[in-house]
């Protein structure tokens, strides 16, 4: 999440829709790596918890930790 361009909102419940994210790369045509580019996302990922107090802060991380 960069820029001016991201908003974060609590939205409908998702009733019988299976909750799911989605990330869009952005790329010329045969030049993402997918390989790579999972490697990258997955060395983000953290088992330690870090509280932050901050509900949107904590429903980002569980995001990014793919619970």
């Amino acid at each position: 999440m960069t820029g001016k361009r991201v908003i974060l909102a609590k939205g409908e419940p998702w009733k019988k829709t299976t909750p799911s994210s989605q990330i869009v790369a952005v790329g010329a045509k045969g030049k993402i790596d997918a390989g790579d580019l999972d490697g990258r996302f997955n060395a983000c990922l953290s088992d330690v918890a870090t509280p932050s107090g901050n509900p949107m802060t904590e429903a980002v991380i569980e995001i990014l930790r793919r619970t």
